[in-house]
């Protein structure tokens, strides 16, 4: 699988790394020095999902638009697949859900990170 260009990698993540920023604000800002620990947890748990959540989308919408340049270039040809086989078909207009993570959390140890 080829490179993604780095110019054109960094404005489908814009959105993390504010959503970064905004984490490393609270953290460093007043607000956090007064939290307790496990309000804390609860506020890096939460503002780090969405860091994580926002990094995701970005590589996703950067290998849309990858995928969107590829079709275009090999007009009807299809597209190689990362086994280097041509894929003369394409599906669209999918919609994936993220769904809710119900993996025990390593500080908590109860199913979706609730505390006992």
């Amino acid at each position: 699988m080829e490179r993604y260009g780095a110019i054109a990698a960094i404005a489908p993540f814009a959105a993390a790394v504010s959503a970064f920023d905004r984490l490393k604000d609270d953290l460093g800002g007043p607000r956090a020095a007064v939290l307790a620990h496990h309000e804390m947890e609860e506020l890096i748990e939460m503002q780090g999902l969405e860091v994580l959540r926002l990094l995701f989308q970005g590589h996703l919408d950067l290998r849309a638009r990858v995928e969107r340049d590829q079709q275009q270039h090999a007009g009807t040809a299809g597209l190689v697949g990362p086994d280097g086989l041509r894929r003369p078909y394409r599906e669209t207009g999918h919609h994936r859900d993220r769904p809710a993570c119900s993996a025990p959390s390593p500080l908590s140890g109860a199913p979706g990170g609730t505390r006992a």
